[in-house]
């Protein structure tokens, strides 16, 4: 039990931020394919597993640059799940949308 709190006092809550950011683009990216193939429900519960999971990131409570990069993210993939979420939306506009989006996430040099 003291190895466990020795680990969480040493966290680099940084490097937790950016590896639960790339883990919730990951689960996005899975949703997309399970939109690909015509699973909305499959993408709308890959997306919500993602929206969890960033919520719950150790590094959420963090204030600073650290919180607000992963508030940033539940931020995003919250509207992800209110566009697949909307019925009347185009599907490949909502896709496409999310897909780009999620690309530049990736992609930005922290």
């Amino acid at each position: 039990m003291e190895e466990l709190a020795e680990v969480e006092r040493h966290r680099d809550m940084e490097a937790q931020a950016k590896a639960d950011i790339a883990l919730s683009t990951r689960a996005v990216d899975k949703g997309m394919h399970a939109l690909d193939e015509g699973r909305r429900d499959e993408a709308a519960a890959e997306l919500s597993a993602a929206q969890a999971a960033i919520a719950n990131s150790p590094a959420a409570a963090q204030g600073g640059s650290v919180g607000n990069m992963v508030k940033d993210q539940a931020t995003r993939i919250s509207s992800y799940v209110q566009m697949l979420e909307d019925k009347r939306a185009d599907v490949r506009k909502v896709k496409k949308s999310v897909q780009y989006e999620n690309y530049k996430e990736q992609k930005q040099k922290k």
